[in-house]
């Protein structure tokens, strides 16, 4: 914020021009006001009395415009906080406009410049003050009779009256420029107001277009997926009725199937048994006539056997009775035989189960007797 570092005029012109403790009863002048403080009370009191109703109405005048000049100070100080008050609002209200950021920038030039014024302007002020008062100490430790003092002093003053004037109206010319300033800023500032309550409602206006937009597309959106979810119940729908009628045809289809199969695998069977069977009377037909093959080649065997033993028998027999005919030796015919039966299993004691006789071709044994 811009403020007036303009020091208080009228405290420190009392303290200056009347002192720490003037006479109630004197009215001294504002320029000697030192002078109360280093010479006699008498001189003091005379002097006082001389110029007390000139020296009383410029030291009136000198405090009424210091007091115009203060006034008017605080007024420009007001109008500045307003300025930034408003400016504070705008900042609020358009925050990251360009428009804002050069009406700051502007603002805060004007700021610089007439804080670097005013500055000057105080500087200037106490150097004009201090350069009073030494001027007022010099002359006094010149002149002891203060005459010429006073003189100097007088003519400081009104020097320092002028040179007042000459500030008061530069301060009213910077017045009326600022006042100018001011009033260019606010029309500017409505302008720019204006032109941001224009854009404001331009993009609220745009902003509820887009709403509604973005509200008729979602609605848009929403309708057109719930179709698409119908659509797609419907169409899974239809999948899984199509998927469960043929399931029920497969099963069908596999139930006359497995019936086929089972007949298949009985016909199978039965052909299998039929066969079976077959092959079992064949094996039996052909087991019975290899066993009563078998038989007849036993029994062909078994009698060739016999005839065969029976007529080497027959033989010995012939040979030992022509040895005992003929009275021969029958001992060596007699062993022969012997040992013929021995050999032959003709002769006892034999073996046992001799009389039997398994064939590899019938399951079940029979006897075959050679000799009773």
């Amino acid at each position: 914020p811009i403020k007036f570092f303009f020091f208080k005029p009228v405290r420190r012109l009392k303290r200056l021009f009347i002192g720490p403790k003037p006479l109630k009863s004197c009215k001294i002048s504002p320029t000697i006001a030192h002078i109360g403080d280093t010479e006699p009370a008498k001189m003091r009191q005379n002097r006082s009395i001389i110029y007390s109703l000139s020296d009383w109405s410029k030291l009136h005048l000198y405090l009424s415009e210091n007091q115009r000049f203060e006034d008017s100070v605080d007024r420009k100080r007001q109008e500045w906080a307003n300025t930034r008050e408003k400016s504070k609002q705008l900042k609020e209200t358009f925050v990251g406009s360009k428009d804002e950021e050069k009406l700051k920038l502007k603002l805060q030039r004007d700021k610089e410049k007439y804080e670097k014024e005013l500055k000057k302007n105080q500087e200037q002020r106490k150097r004009e003050n201090l350069k009073i008062i030494e001027q007022t100490k010099l002359a006094l430790k010149k002149n002891k009779d203060g005459w010429k003092a006073l003189d100097s002093a007088l003519r400081l003053a009104d020097r320092h009256n002028a040179e007042a004037e000459k500030r008061n109206r530069i301060q009213q010319h910077l017045a009326s420029i600022m006042r100018a300033e001011e009033n260019n800023e606010e029309e500017r500032l409505k302008n720019d107001l204006a032109k941001a309550e224009q854009r404001y409602k331009e993009k609220q206006k745009l902003e509820s277009d887009r709403r509604a937009r973005m509200a008729k597309e979602k609605n848009d959106n929403f309708a057109e997926y719930e179709r698409n979810i119908e659509e797609k119940e419907e169409a899974e729908k239809d999948i899984r009725k199509r998927e469960m009628m043929k399931r029920l045809r497969m099963n069908e289809h596999d139930k006359v199937e497995m019936k086929k199969r089972i007949e298949m695998n009985r016909e199978k069977k039965r052909l299998q048994r039929k066969d079976l069977d077959m092959q079992v009377e064949e094996i039996k037909f052909y087991t019975r006539e290899a066993r009563m093959a078998d038989e007849e080649a036993v029994q062909r065997s078994a009698l060739l056997w016999k005839m065969n033993d029976q007529e080497v028998l027959k033989y010995g027999d012939k040979v030992l009775r022509d040895c005992e005919n003929k009275e021969r030796p029958t001992l060596p015919v007699v062993k022969a035989l012997d040992n013929f039966k021995k050999t032959n299993r003709l002769k006892a004691p034999r073996p046992k189960n001799l009389s039997q006789w398994k064939s590899d071709v019938m399951p079940t044994p029979f006897s075959v007797q050679l000799y009773k």
